[in-house]
């Protein structure tokens, strides 16, 4: 990552100017994750973070992905399947100069039935996991894995990459896409009782957001400014970093998005 200071500077005009986008189109942006960490323990970026993780509820995601490309500010640019030809992720992003800035996350409806949400998170690793393997993309390591963790990825992986062959003749990438989509859209046609961060790193377990928190949000300063975010700060951060507010150790207070796009 070039210049870690200034890509955060861009990163956060890219968040301002995000803002006003939705503010245009009366759309409503959440802070997520550890953005939501830095607006609470920093006022704003972590200090060795790289990047930004907003979030949408689906209608508000499917509208704000449709105007982004032709408002964005054009020191920016604006990426997702729909809109860029081998592009590996089945959530947005937005960029300078090939770096990432913003994840542009969907907030779904989702069940807190635990069998019915294992389930749909299961449907939605395979088509993330296939649509991957359908375009030749190997994804990146997470950092501080540990080895235990490698060989068991490494394990479903296998497991899931002998799945896609056997299904391979019947399918292509745009099967995977169609199945992400039903996915997406299940519980708006259902229904919900909570919310998830659908495309997020962690388990599901971790990414289940309580109805009350979407529905009923609080607002957090970001280096200089206000936005919206979850409901309840404390109680989210703690169900996603447990004690949120002392920082790592120092080997570990790096960057983990440096890939380029």
């Amino acid at each position: 990552m070039p210049d870690l200071n200034l890509h955060q500077k861009m990163a956060v005009e890219a968040l301002e100017n995000l803002q006003e986008i939705c503010d245009k189109h009366g759309l409503k942006l959440y802070l997520l994750a550890g953005t939501v960490l830095g607006a609470v323990r920093h006022k704003g970026m972590i200090p060795w973070d790289d990047d930004i993780d907003i979030g949408l509820k689906y209608e508000d995601w499917m509208t704000l992905r449709s105007v982004l490309t032709t408002e964005l500010d054009s020191r920016f640019e604006y990426l997702d399947y729909e809109n860029t030809p081998g592009f590996p992720r089945l959530f947005g992003k937005i960029v300078f100069q090939k770096q990432n800035c913003i994840d542009v996350f969907l907030i779904a409806k989702w069940t807190s039935n635990s069998f019915w949400g294992n389930v749909h998170w299961q449907i939605r690793r395979a088509a993330v996991e296939f649509y991957k393997f359908s375009l030749g993309y190997e994804s990146p390591r997470k950092p501080n894995i540990t080895e235990r963790q490698i060989k068991h990825a490494d394990r479903m992986k296998k497991i899931r990459h002998f799945i896609f062959v056997l299904t391979k003749p019947f399918c292509n990438t745009n099967s995977y896409i169609r199945l992400a989509k039903w996915n997406e859209t299940y519980y708006e046609r259902h229904p919900y009782d909570c919310y998830i961060n659908l495309y997020s790193i962690y388990k599901m377990e971790k990414e289940l957001i309580k109805k009350n928190w979407i529905e009923n949000t609080s607002l957090v300063e970001f280096e200089g400014k206000t936005y919206t975010t979850v409901g309840d700060t404390d109680a989210y951060l703690t169900h996603l970093y447990g004690d949120y507010m002392t920082p790592p150790p120092v080997e570990q207070r790096v960057g983990s998005h440096s890939e380029e796009f």
